[in-house]
């Protein structure tokens, strides 16, 4: 009556669940072999519990987690304005998450995020006593962090001349174009890299003596697989798929080792088969704040289901509609 499977290859696979035939699931590895583990319930949740028993499941989130979260960009001042307009009307609200905290521009096309890893201090003067301020107030706060680092960024010349991105085959790093072809060429974290690794682990922990209460893990699924070479030597295109794992992992070794009171907030919008065991929280993505069924409001309520049915259970989504 209920079943559940995992299939452990970190290789393309391409999966047509009934789609094609009502009567027939077809799975096509591109590798010589195929492992597949299949967990009788009898009952769907038995089959899912037994799976997760396989896999691993995530640490609790915190209980603020659970609370309304809201953004809030453009500054320390506005930040703590907006955190008094909360308060003083009584929203509920356990977290702010600013993802400008390294700094932002308007562009002719709207506000830009900078690319930097650190706080933009011109923007955020006194960010220790902002987010001192802010836990007075019960509201946590969110920064931002993602593998890519980009040719503006203010670690861009260290992470390249220490070998921390992905390589090409000629050693030189590996650079790929920005989001929206609007930003500067970026390089991408090479996870495989002990020191690499560290390097990012350390930049995070920065951010947590600041004040920050966790953050957006983002992006990690632009591994560039033609020509890309990886410290270890692995095989990129198998290493595509897995850097979602290695960055999930790498942020909650961080979370682990900071071992916050009021527990951390880290939540991503990327992931693998191993993501049960690591996602804390998974993000749905950006939604276009419309009512269409493509990619609007009613697009969250079947990704929220999705995510549970493969065992990851803490999920959240921007309003949109």
């Amino acid at each position: 009556r209920g079943s559940a499977w995992r299939l452990e290859t970190d290789h393309y696979a391409n999966l047509d669940v009934c789609a094609a035939d009502p009567e027939t699931m077809t799975i096509e590895v591109w590798e010589s072999t195929m492992e597949l583990h299949l967990f009788n319930g009898p009952e769907p949740l038995e089959a899912r519990a037994a799976m997760l028993d396989w896999v691993g499941r995530p640490p609790m989130p915190p209980t603020w987690a659970f609370a309304p979260w809201n953004d809030a960009l453009f500054g320390t001042e506005n930040v703590l304005a907006f955190a008094e307009f909360l308060r003083d009307n009584e929203i509920p609200s356990s977290a702010i998450w600013s993802e400008d905290w390294r700094g932002g521009h308007w562009q002719s096309y709207g506000y830009r995020i900078a690319q930097d890893w650190t706080v933009n201090e011109e923007l955020y003067p006194n960010f220790e006593e902002m987010n001192a301020t802010l836990e007075e107030m019960g509201i946590s706060f969110q920064a931002y962090f993602n593998p890519n680092v980009n040719s503006a960024a203010d670690i861009f010349e260290e992470a390249r001349d220490s070998g921390y991105l992905i390589a090409n085959t000629d050693g030189s790093p590996m650079m790929v174009p920005g989001a929206e072809g609007a930003l500067n060429e970026l390089g991408i974290l090479d996870l495989t890299n002990p020191d690499a690794w560290d390097f990012a682990k350390d930049l995070m922990h920065l951010a947590i003596e600041q004040g920050a209460d966790g953050w957006m893990a983002d992006y990690a699924e632009w591994t560039p697989i033609d020509g890309a070479v990886l410290f270890d030597g692995s095989d990129p295109e198998a290493a595509h798929n897995l850097m979602p794992q290695l960055w999930q992992t790498l942020n909650a070794e961080v979370a682990e080792e900071a071992a916050l009171d009021q527990g951390m907030g880290i939540y991503y919008r990327s992931g693998h088969r191993s993501a049960p065991r690591t996602a804390t929280i998974v993000w749905a993505g950006d939604q276009r704040t419309s009512f269409d069924d493509d990619d609007g409001l009613p697009t969250v309520v079947p990704i929220g289901l999705g995510l549970a049915a493969a065992g990851v259970p803490f999920y959240g989504h921007d309003i949109a509609g």
